[in-house]
């Protein structure tokens, strides 16, 4: 079920994140197009951005300051600040990708 802290989450996605990722498992871009990884699974993932184990607190800290998690990443300056309860829905929505199994 998505709640409702995760359908906030996703506007704050539409509106921040789809510029470089896709949360679509159906996702028919060319490689060349897709700047990011796909987020469609992010919820059944066990590590975030390849380095840290996938918790809320991991997430939320990615999402707080990508650089001080992975130096060097391709988020890091890409959009502007988050505030704590954007962070907190956003988190929620990532939380809830997930693939039917």
């Amino acid at each position: 079920a998505v709640t409702a802290d995760a359908t906030e989450g996703e506007k704050i996605f539409q509106q921040s994140c789809i510029g470089c990722h896709a949360a679509d498992a159906n996702d028919t871009r060319p490689p060349a197009a897709r700047l990011a990884p796909n987020l469609a699974n992010f919820g059944d993932r066990e590590m975030v951005a390849g380095i840290a184990e996938n918790t809320e607190a991991n997430v939320k800290k990615w999402l707080k300051d990508p650089e001080s998690m992975k130096p060097g990443n391709l988020m890091t300056g890409k959009y502007g600040e988050l505030s704590d309860d954007e962070i907190n829905a956003l988190t929620a929505y990532l939380e809830s990708l997930k693939i039917a199994k």
